[in-house]
């Protein structure tokens, strides 16, 4: 579980540290036309990467196959779980009768509720831990 618990650890304080300006400042001076679409990218990408990560899931044996992917998967829920609007499915049955769907993330939703939900999930992590609260983790 440790591998998994610290790269979820790592990309929660990369997508946390993406709120604010300083990272913008270091990394992409002189583009801050840009920087809330690269905010937004940011939290796309991570999102994205929790959903296309359940192909690594190995529903038999109930365990991920790169602890990467498990994070991105666990920190997909907890953002689900602390704001169940900020992320949305629809899905669709084409022609030929394969299933599919499309992910929509409210990008107006993000900056305030995003971050509170990942904030919150971020400290639980840290708290756990630093207590070492392995159950609770």
């Amino acid at each position: 579980m440790h591998s998994g618990y610290e790269e979820c650890r790592a990309d929660s304080v990369a997508l946390y540290l993406i709120q604010y300006e300083e990272p913008f400042k270091i990394f992409v001076p002189g583009r801050e036309d840009e920087w809330d679409d690269i905010y937004y990218t940011c939290w796309l990408e991570m999102l994205y990467q929790g959903i296309r990560g359940l192909m690594f899931f190995d529903a038999e044996k109930k365990i991920w196959g790169q602890a990467h992917i498990w994070a991105a998967w666990v920190i997909f829920q907890a953002i689900r779980e602390g704001d169940d609007q900020l992320i949305s499915f629809e899905f669709e049955t084409k022609e030929d009768g394969k299933e599919t769907f499309t992910m929509k993330i409210d990008r107006s939703r993000i900056c305030e509720h995003g971050f509170k939900a990942l904030s919150e999930f971020l400290h639980k992590l840290h708290v756990y831990k630093s207590i070492g609260d392995f159950d609770t983790a």
